[in-house]
């Protein structure tokens, strides 16, 4: 985890007018957790753009859904609960060992889970190859 987590980074500037602009890069796990509540908003901006008549472009319906993120976590109590990850982990005979993966797809080394294992709630899902006799 060490190097994906050192290169971490997010940087802003203002940009044309005063805008905000810019650009980030977080390690898969992070990202795949940024990434699902992301959408998340997205699907509940775009819902209520949509009842109201409004049609606008896929990023601009994430930019909105960035910004309601930022206004709810504002509004948080201080003393709420933070989200532990979900860990999905699907084993067949030998591929935890060599694949992991983020509910996006991205694919990642299983050492990188290590650090949220303490914190994680974990799933599992367990098969065997169809030629196995039992």
């Amino acid at each position: 985890m060490g190097r994906q987590r050192d290169r971490r980074h997010l940087r802003t500037w203002t940009g044309d007018e005063g805008s905000l602009c810019g650009r980030f890069s977080l390690p898969p796990v992070e990202g795949a957790e940024l990434l699902a509540v992301l959408e998340r908003f997205e699907r509940l901006v775009f819902t209520a753009a949509r009842r109201a008549g409004q049609r606008e472009q896929p990023d601009q319906y994430a930019a909105d859904a960035l910004v309601e993120m930022a206004m709810r976590s504002a509004t948080a109590p201080t003393d709420g609960l933070r989200p532990r990850p979900l860990l999905s982990v699907t084993i067949g005979i030998d591929p935890f060992n060599h694949l992991c993966q983020t509910a996006a797809g991205t694919v990642i080394a299983p050492g990188l889970l290590v650090p949220y294992l303490s914190d994680a709630d974990i799933e599992r899902i367990v098969y065997d190859p169809p030629t196995r006799r039992f």
